[in-house]
């Protein structure tokens, strides 16, 4: 028995209707969110820097504080340590901004962390945090910075993740991880930064 016109184009609207569109992947804006790309003691496109009493120090002092490491089945992270020192800060940022689209409204920003003998070392801080920094057209600052982290040990890798609005005037943005105000040990790897 052959179907009707009519039922065949009512098959056809309901199986054009019934199909679900796959969601487009969001794109990583950090080439090397994993630290994929060694050079020398740390890896290519992040700088390593620190504080001590909210004065900068060497940076060989905070290079060796500041180590690539992997895991048992090879998946890379970086890790800063901080010991001992009240007022201190270790961080990593990435060397080159992102440049934003002016289409842009939001990032979000996520990683998974690792704490490990977190202790707060001063009365300003005490954070492990992923940390935005956003610039303008003269390459200032603006809007202070905007975090996301924990102020604690946590089990094991946990995943952090916040959306960020962008503030008006920013024209790149530029990344970092840090321990701030606070002894320990502080894991991170998989950072992603993608646009809303």
């Amino acid at each position: 028995m052959k179907a009707s016109p009519f039922l065949v184009l009512c098959l056809s609207l309901a199986t054009a209707f019934g199909q679900v569109a796959e969601e487009p992947q969001a794109t990583n804006l950090i080439t090397e969110g994993d630290f994929e790309v060694p050079s020398g003691d740390f890896y290519s496109g992040w700088t390593s820097s620190g504080f001590l009493g909210g004065k900068p120090e060497t940076q060989e002092m905070w290079d060796n504080k500041i180590t690539a490491e992997n895991e048992v089945d090879g998946t890379p992270f970086a890790r800063l340590k901080c010991a001992d020192l009240t007022g201190a800060s270790v961080a990593i940022t990435q060397t080159e901004p992102v440049l934003l689209d002016p289409q842009w409204t939001d990032l979000t920003l996520s990683a998974e962390i690792r704490v490990a003998n977190y202790e707060k070392n001063s009365p300003w801080g005490g954070r492990a945090q992923l940390t935005m920094y956003f610039f303008d057209n003269n390459e200032q600052p603006i809007a202070g910075e905007q975090f996301v982290g924990v102020q604690n040990d946590t089990a094991d890798w946990e995943p952090v993740q916040k959306a960020f609005v962008i503030p008006p005037g920013a024209v790149s943005v530029k990344v970092g991880a840090q321990l701030i105000g606070a002894n320990g040990v502080m894991d991170v790897r998989k950072i992603s930064l993608t646009s809303e």
